[in-house]
């Protein structure tokens, strides 16, 4: 039999010329959950999207359809077609999962009490406290809208999709929970790893939310006003999460500090666009505020105006 480790958990494996994908697992739940899947969820995905099938499991493990070498996963046409089928996921079913499912992050109301002080960012990643206050004082002043959690793949990054003879592939379910719909755009989207360079930027992140509200209006759930911002707001509060796993992941060694070093870098350049977003939106508010001031002013005079016109006449 041939073997190929594609990570320390994940191996595709060839015998009798059949190709096979080899897991092991971290809990007993992916499995229940994954079963379940493919009944009541893969069914509705299909045909615009392919997930392995599952072929087998035992204690530990679990045996799926190798679908093949994915390609074009980061390419900015993938995410948005994956964006437009996490909108069709999010809207399929509220039915609980059999299994209570995985998660590798917490919640988020435990990030938003997380430490948000300027030596939470230290340890050779200072910032000043400008650029730590912003958040706060976004998060106090914008709660967000859609807290309602929804069934997401749970991790959306994008190695773990692509496109396998020309049909879109999503693999990896094994984090498949309820959560806010920010989390799989976020995973999608903005959230770092040592493994892989994510390059964010603002234009793709727009062009992606846009196919995901879109598709959202197609299947008569639209989303309100807010989303964008609300995206914005959830992926700042996730990276600076973010930021000290990597504060810690470099005392300890985990991985090679180049990477983590990298990944520390595109961390910020997502802060920094979520920041300069806020700072845009404050503007634009503060214009809207003023030419509404100013229209009020202008109402005044003019009726100031009429009245005295009406004493003279008098």
């Amino acid at each position: 039999m041939q073997v190929q480790a594609l990570n320390s958990r994940v191996f595709r494996c060839v015998e009798r010329r059949r190709p096979f994908i080899f897991k092991r697992l971290l809990s007993p739940s992916s499995v229940v959950n994954e079963r379940w899947l493919q009944e009541q969820v893969f069914p509705a995905l299909q045909p615009e999207v392919r997930c392995p099938r599952l072929l087998g499991h035992g204690d530990g493990w679990a045996v799926y359809e190798d679908c093949g070498p994915l390609t074009g996963s980061f390419a900015v046409s993938t995410r948005q077609q994956v964006a437009r089928n996490l909108a069709r996921l999010h809207t399929l079913t509220t039915h609980p999962l059999p299994m209570d499912g995985l998660s590798h992050t917490p919640a988020i109301q435990e990030i938003v009490s997380f430490d948000q002080s300027e030596s939470y960012f230290s340890a050779g990643f200072p910032v000043q406290t400008s650029q730590v206050d912003w958040l706060q004082r976004a998060f106090q002043s914008h709660p967000l809208a859609l807290a309602s959690p929804v069934l997401c793949h749970g991790d959306m990054h994008p190695a773990n999709s692509g496109y396998a003879a020309n049909q879109l592939v999503l693999i990896d379910w094994e984090y498949v929970h309820y959560d806010l719909l920010y989390w799989d755009l976020y995973c999608l989207l903005d959230m770092t790893s040592p493994d892989f360079a994510m390059a964010p930027n603002t234009h793709m992140r727009r062009q992606v939310l846009q196919a995901y509200r879109a598709e959202r209006t197609a299947l008569g759930f639209p989303l309100p006003n807010v989303f964008v911002t609300d995206y914005f707001l959830y992926a700042a509060l996730y990276s600076r999460w973010i930021l000290g796993l990597i504060k810690q992941d470099l005392t300890v060694g985990r991985h090679e500090a180049t990477a983590l070093l990298r990944q520390e870098q595109e961390t910020r350049a997502v802060l920094a666009d979520c920041r300069l977003f806020f700072l845009s939106q404050a503007s634009i508010n503060g214009l809207a505020d003023r030419k509404e001031s100013l229209n009020r002013k202008e109402s005044l005079n003019r009726k100031e105006s009429l009245n005295r016109k009406e004493s003279l006449d008098g």
